[in-house]
C-alpha cells in the first residue's frame, strides 16, 4: 500500500507530502499487464498518482518494438506452438516481458500468419469457490504413456492460475508432493485440493490433512470428468505442447530410429525429451498465466490471483465435498477416452539402464538436450543413442 512520507519534503514547500509508493512494487504489477487505474486500486492512491510517478519513474506503458522484429518474435512463438491463437500469443509475449497494444499485436500476427483465425467455442458453466487457493485441481496426463512418460499438472480453480506443470519419467507420489510442495511455496497452500482416485495423489492427501486437518475435506477425491478445471486445462496442454513431442516420437519409430521395447532408446528418449517437454511446458504455463481470459474481463490468471489476494486472507468456508469445485452441466466429453485417469495406480515401468557415474558425466558433457536444432530435438536423440551404445561398452551393459 501507498504511504504519506513527509521526509521526502524538504525547505519551505507546502501542500500535501509526497505519497510513497513502493517503485518495485508497481514495476510488477505494470508488467503483469495491470492498468494504471487497476495498479492504483491494488497500492490505495488515484490512478493519476500513478501516472505522474510512472512518468518520473520513465517506465513506458508499451515496449517499443519495429514491425520486423514483432514478426520474428510472432513467428517464433508459432514455429514452438503452432496452434496458440491471438489470446496465447498475447500471453507468450506479456510473460516475456513484451508489451504491445492489442490492435498492433493483431496486425503483425496477420502479418505472419494470414487472416484466418483459430475458432474455439466457450461454454460457460456455473463454478463457485471464495477465492484464490480455495481448491486446487490436480491430475496426471498419460498422452506420453507408451514411453514411459507423464504429465502432472494443477491448477487453482478460481482464478484458472496454472500452479505446475512437470513431465517425469514416472507415476510416484513422491514426485506429485514434490510438485506440490513447490508450487505452494510459490503462491501459497491451498485450502483445499481435488483429484482422482490415483494412487500417486496419496501423499498430497496426506500432507494436506496434516496442514489443513481431518474431517474437512482437505482433499476431495472423485472421477476425473468432476474435475473438469485440470480435465478442460489438459486439451489445451496437448495441442499446444504434447501433440508435438507424440509426433516427433512417431516419426522416430516410423523411421526405424526409435524401439519403444529397447532400454537403451528409452533411457535417450528421456535424456533428450524430458527437459525439452518440461522447458515448453514452462513456456505454456507461462503464456497461459498471462493471457487474457474473455469469461474475466480480459484479466489473466495471473491478474486474477493478485487482484484477490491483495491484503486478503482466505476464507475456510464449510463445503460438501461431493459438488465443491464441480461445475454445473459437467459430463463424460471432458474426458476424451484415451486415458483412464481413475485407475488406482498408472505404474510406469523403471528404465533398466544403469550408467557409471563417468559414463553419465561424459554423456552430460557431449550432449546438452537443450540444443537447438529445427528438428525438435532428433538429431540430438540419434547423437544421444551412438554415444550411449559406446558408454554402454565400456560399463559392460551389452
Amino acid at each position: 500500500m501507498a504511504s504519506i512520507d513527509s521526509t521526502e519534503e524538504s525547505g519551505p514547500a507546502k501542500g500535501r507530502p509526497k505519497v510513497h509508493i513502493d517503485r518495485e512494487r508497481m514495476e510488477h504489477l505494470r508488467s503483469l499487464k495491470f492498468t494504471w487505474e487497476d495498479i492504483g486500486n491494488l497500492l490505495g492512491v488515484s490512478s493519476k498518482t500513478i501516472q505522474r510517478r510512472s512518468k518520473e519513474w520513465g517506465m513506458k506503458s508499451f515496449t517499443e518494438i519495429s514491425d520486423a522484429d514483432l514478426d520474428a518474435l510472432i513467428s517464433e512463438v508459432l514455429q514452438q506452438f503452432p496452434h496458440y491463437g491471438e489470446a496465447m500469443i498475447r500471453g507468450h509475449l506479456h510473460s516475456q516481458k513484451v508489451l504491445i497494444q492489442r490492435a498492433c499485436m493483431r496486425e503483425a500476427i496477420y502479418r505472419v500468419r494470414g487472416r484466418h483465425t483459430i475458432a474455439h467455442s466457450i461454454h460457460c458453466r456455473t463454478y463457485s469457490v471464495s477465492g484464490p487457493n480455495a481448491l486446487w485441481h490436480l491430475d496426471s496426463n498419460h498422452k506420453l504413456i507408451k514411453w514411459r512418460l507423464v504429465v502432472h499438472g494443477c491448477v487453482d480453480g478460481f482464478t484458472h492460475l496454472i500452479t505446475f506443470l512437470k513431465c517425469s519419467n514416472n507415476n510416484r507420489s513422491d514426485t506429485v508432493l514434490e510438485c506440490f510442495i513447490n508450487a505452494s511455496a510459490e503462491y501459497g497452500l491451498p485450502l483445499r485440493v481435488r483429484t482422482d482416485y490415483g494412487g500417486e495423489n496419496v501423499r498430497v492427501w496426506q500432507h494436506i490433512e496434516e496442514i489443513r486437518g481431518q474431517g474437512r475435506g482437505s482433499f476431495i477425491a472423485g472421477s476425473s470428468v468432476h474435475n473438469s478445471r485440470i480435465e478442460r486445462l489438459w486439451r489445451d496442454v496437448h495441442s499446444s505442447v504434447l501433440s508435438t513431442y507424440k509426433a516427433v516420437f512417431h516419426d522416430l519409430e516410423e523411421r526405424g530410429i526409435l524401439d519403444c521395447e529397447n532400454e537403451a532408446d528409452i533411457f535417450a528418449l528421456h535424456y533428450v525429451f524430458i527437459p525439452r517437454i518440461n522447458k515448453s511446458l514452462k513456456l505454456f504455463q507461462e503464456a497461459w498465466n498471462s493471457h487474457p481470459l474473455s469469461t474475466e474481463n480480459n484479466k489473466s490468471p495471473l491478474q486474477l490471483y493478485h487482484s484477490y489476494s491483495q491484503g486478503s486472507s482466505l476464507f475456510d468456508e464449510t463445503v460438501d465435498p461431493s459438488v465443491y469445485g464441480r461445475e454445473e452441466e459437467e459430463n463424460e466429453e471432458i474426458n476424451d477416452g484415451e486415458d483412464n485417469q481413475d485407475m488406482d495406480t498408472v505404474v510406469v515401468p523403471t528404465n533398466l539402464v544403469q550408467l557409471s557415474e563417468n559414463s553419465l558425466s561424459l554423456l552430460q558433457s557431449n550432449i546438452n538436450p537443450l540444443d537447438h536444432f529445427n528438428d525438435n530435438g532428433q538429431q540430438i536423440f540419434v547423437n544421444t543413442v551412438a554415444l550411449l551404445f559406446t558408454l554402454m561398452q565400456s560399463d559392460n551393459l551389452l
